[in-house]
């Protein structure tokens, strides 16, 4: 890796990037790379031209039968979909694929990347809430959909899980927006599942409505979307924001009389026939005048793209709020108590320092590329003898324990006292 001559600020061109958008994976892996294969051989493009595919939810990481029985979805229709193949090296994602959480997920292998990781091989699971870099480009991502009755409960779901725990554990907390709410600096693109709430009305909402009826319904009561979204699409105000969920598309353009700036959302489809599940763009950095970054945002692989990098700001918040972090302890399975909120944030300027000198100046922004299979590959013979209701048992993520030992602080998701 080598920094690119010429390339250091904002102020140089920065070429726009070319990317994949789908809606909701709903496990059709094979089937969203052939689309997306297709997409770009239409547009005159090469799959490898392109920086990253982004996949806006209900991606279903399925490693084997037993993670079907973690997944909200009705049994009759739970799929055991082609990840598997990607998660035991069968099959290779062509492109880097970034992806949050929906609502119809195998919770507890996202629950082990709770801060983000690679779910397989070049694909890269964003976490409950997170900032990550692609060069000078910032992507902010909140997994899950809300719901009021859940959003201010802690982290409290751990394996073996109750009915209740598998439908509440997907649903977005207030601690992971609080995380998000402290950004300070300009994000370029932002990723959630369901729609911030009123967006709609800054697009063809008329149209909408006419075509779903019952999201009128729910608009006038002011319950179409997630709220703590609108939050983040007022405080972040990015250039791009992309959804899924709502199983339909819809574009607006958001506009920000503050900042007199404007934000591009798009949601999507899930994958089907005759269903607008998919769409590539090309995009650019919201603006050319933020401060200097740092030249390690604008290294570049052998392949001469930009690569997946941690974002300074938001190691600096994780680690102020580590602390606040509440989630069941695994050998008593009591939640952990937290610290307020208030003293975390106090802590921010302390922290952001502290990354400067041992994250930064170390050159360890870089993602590494740490991908360890933990749970079992799936072998259809291995699990004939395995009950409709089994569950897996907790794996200790060594990608989650590499995060909390880089960040220097005690990892919370570690089964043992000796491994945390």
């Amino acid at each position: 890796m080598s920094i690119s001559p010429g390339i250091n600020t904002f102020t140089d061109d920065v070429r726009p990037l070319k990317i994949a958008v789908e809606g909701c994976g709903h496990g059709s892996l094979d089937t969203i790379y052939e689309s997306v294969n297709q997409a770009c051989a239409t547009k005159g493009w090469l799959i490898s031209d392109l920086d990253f595919l982004i996949i806006c939810g209900d991606f279903q990481a399925v490693r084997n039968s037993l993670d079907l029985n973690c997944m909200s979805v009705p049994r009759i229709y739970r799929q055991l979909g082609d990840f598997h193949k990607y998660y035991s090296g069968a099959s290779v994602a062509p492109v880097l694929t970034l992806v949050i959480g929906g609502n119809h997920e195998v919770s507890n292998y996202l629950f082990e990347l709770y801060h983000g990781g690679w779910l397989a091989p070049n694909i890269y699971y964003l976490g409950a809430a997170n900032v990550i870099r692609y060069g000078p480009y910032r992507i902010a991502g909140l997994s899950g959909i809300f719901k009021n009755s859940y959003y201010r409960k802690p982290h409290g779901e751990r394996l073996p899980y109750s009915k209740d725990d598998i439908r509440s554990i997907y649903h977005v907390r207030e601690f992971d927006v609080r995380k998000l709410l402290q950004i300070q600096t300009q994000v370029d693109i932002v990723l959630s599942h369901d729609w911030p709430t009123g967006v709609e009305m800054f697009g063809d909402y008329e149209r909408l409505f006419a075509r779903k009826p019952h999201f009128l319904e729910s608009a006038k009561v002011d319950n179409l979307g997630s709220k703590p979204a609108a939050m983040l699409m007022n405080h972040l105000r990015p250039g791009y924001w992309f959804s899924g969920h709502m199983h339909i598309r819809f574009s607006a353009d958001v506009e920000h009389a503050v900042t007199n700036t404007t934000t591009e959302f798009l949601a999507l489809s899930k994958i089907g026939p005759d269903k607008q599940f998919l769409e590539l763009k090309e995009i650019k950095l919201c603006s050319n005048t933020r401060p200097q970054e740092e030249p390690s945002y604008f290294q570049r692989g052998e392949d001469g793209k930009f690569f997946l990098q941690y974002d300074a700001e938001w190691l600096a918040i994780t680690r102020a709020f580590a602390d606040g972090l509440m989630i069941k302890d695994p050998s008593t399975l009591n939640i952990q108590q937290g610290k307020l909120e208030k003293a975390c944030v106090a802590s921010i300027p302390k922290h952001i320092k502290w990354v400067q000198e041992e994250i930064v100046k170390k050159d360890l922004l870089p993602v590494p590329k740490n991908f360890t299979i933990h749970a079992p590959v799936y072998n259809v013979e291995a699990e004939e003898g395995t009950t409709s209701h089994q569950q897996p048992v907790e794996y200790e993520n060594s990608q989650t324990a590499q995060l909390y030992a880089i960040l220097q602080i005690p990892n919370k998701f570690a089964l043992s006292p000796e491994t945390g």
